[in-house]
């Protein structure tokens, strides 16, 4: 967003972090901590991410703060073998839906952007 405002180049930048991140050069920062805010086993109707990754954990470890990593699999504590990161759900969940409405302020595409062409659009 500084970037964007502030009138400085975004756009090698962002193809460069969006490249970084498939690369997993981002890796230590695409670490989730949630605090349970119960036992695991008594969330019934719904399993929020990081309460399925306190599934994953042995029992004394299932309070607290939860750090976790979303893979192919799902979330997984960092604790467990994770190295199958999804990086797709990372650049469509995060980084996307924060750089795709300001980028549409400048009349540019998140897709165009990173793919370093502009997009023909249909009116």
């Amino acid at each position: 967003m500084t970037r964007l405002f502030h009138g400085e180049p975004y756009e090698a930048w962002l193809r460069q972090q969006v490249h970084a991140l498939r690369a997993g050069q981002l890796d230590a920062e695409l670490v989730y901590r949630r605090r349970l805010r119960k036992a695991p086993t008594a969330y019934l109707h719904s399993h929020p991410p990081h309460v399925k990754a306190a599934l994953l954990l042995p029992p004394e470890r299932q309070r607290g703060v939860v750090a976790y990593v979303v893979t192919r699999r799902g979330p997984v504590p960092v604790e467990l073998p994770h190295a199958d990161l999804d990086y797709d759900y990372y650049e469509s969940k995060q980084v996307r839906p924060v750089v795709e409405d300001l980028l549409a302020l400048k009349g540019k595409s998140f897709a165009g952007v990173v793919s370093g062409e502009e997009q023909l659009r249909l009116f």
